[in-house]
């Protein structure tokens, strides 16, 4: 009996503690279970634990006899915890099954809303190339969708058959002028930044990597505002950078696609326009991309911070 002459005494009540404990984290689990907090492989392994700690509860009641005195008198409480144990079998496998489903129905979901934000940081890069132009680019216009006209151009250089109508050697930043299509052009690269980040979050959003694509996204947006404070500043420092901006945007996007279509890359991604990167440095990057194994988005931001990171 728990309540005795004596009252309770403080192994029994350090053993109703342990118990309530017990349950309450039991309930916790369960929750978090239900609400996919855990991965698969946890999953699988608190179900396994739970197939031991049931045998083990059998084995010491029959045929080892251990703790069949304790069973015994102590019926109630050990059918609570034989059959709370064998439905944590049969229900923690089946998490694990639907958790490891889920998982790969992000992956998949994720990895084609980050092949789609790679077209918004092409457009972004084709459109800082032109802030050194002397002129406004033929193409440039002011008034609708943010970069609309970048598209024409990207098809044309994927192509190979795009050629600049603006030729002349880019200027100096004692030759630039503070002209308010250059700002437009900043100003259009913003919101196209922002477009991606709205237009794919609900894709992206479900898994880790693509939260952590949206937090890089939101960084560029903080290094294009930046570089339209400085546009136009006559120390040069603009200069700067754009060339640490671009190079930034070009290693983002090779890494982002391959991340996201390893087996079937576009090609020739780095090659659209002229960049800040030599060809030997494009090599060398995209073999450094390529080492990742698998590829995955931590390992690409870890990669860009260290090869070009956006802040000085």
């Amino acid at each position: 009996m728990f309540f005795r002459e004596g009252g309770v005494t403080t192994t029994q009540l350090l053993a109703g503690l342990c118990v309530l404990a017990s349950a309450t984290l039991y309930f916790f689990a369960v929750r978090s279970a239900r609400r996919r907090v855990w991965s698969a492989r946890v999953l699988v392994v608190l179900s396994a634990v739970s197939g031991i700690a049931l045998i083990a509860m059998v084995l010491t009641d029959w045929p080892g006899e251990l703790l069949a005195r304790f069973w015994a008198d102590h019926s109630i409480f050990a059918t609570v915890v034989s059959s709370l144990l064998l439905i944590s079998v049969g229900y923690l496998a089946f998490e694990a099954g639907e958790s490891a489903e889920q998982a790969k129905l992000n992956r998949s979901v994720t990895s084609a809303g980050l092949s789609g934000m790679v077209d918004h940081l092409i457009d972004v890069d084709i459109a800082q190339s032109m802030i050194t132009c002397r002129h406004v680019p033929n193409e440039f216009e002011a008034e609708g969708k943010p970069l609309r006209w970048i598209r024409p151009i990207r098809e044309e250089l994927q192509r190979g058959s795009y050629q600049a109508a603006d030729d002349e050697q880019s200027p100096s930043s004692e030759q630039i002028e503070p002209a308010a299509w250059r700002h437009d052009i900043v100003d259009q690269s913003v919101r196209r930044i922002i477009a991606g980040m709205r237009d794919w979050a609900a894709l992206v959003a479900v898994s880790g990597d693509g939260r952590l694509v949206l937090k890089r996204f939101g960084e560029v947006r903080l290094a294009l505002l930046q570089l339209q404070s400085e546009l136009g500043s006559r120390n040069g420092g603009w200069q700067d950078t754009l060339h640490r901006l671009r190079a930034h945007l070009q290693l983002f996007a090779v890494g982002l696609e391959r991340v996201s279509s390893p087996r079937h890359r576009r090609q020739g991604l780095t090659n659209l326009i002229p960049g800040p990167f030599s060809a030997k440095e494009i090599d060398t990057n995209i073999r450094e991309i390529d080492a990742m194994a698998p590829p995955n988005v931590s390992q690409l931001v870890s990669l860009l911070d260290k090869l070009v990171p956006l802040a000085p």
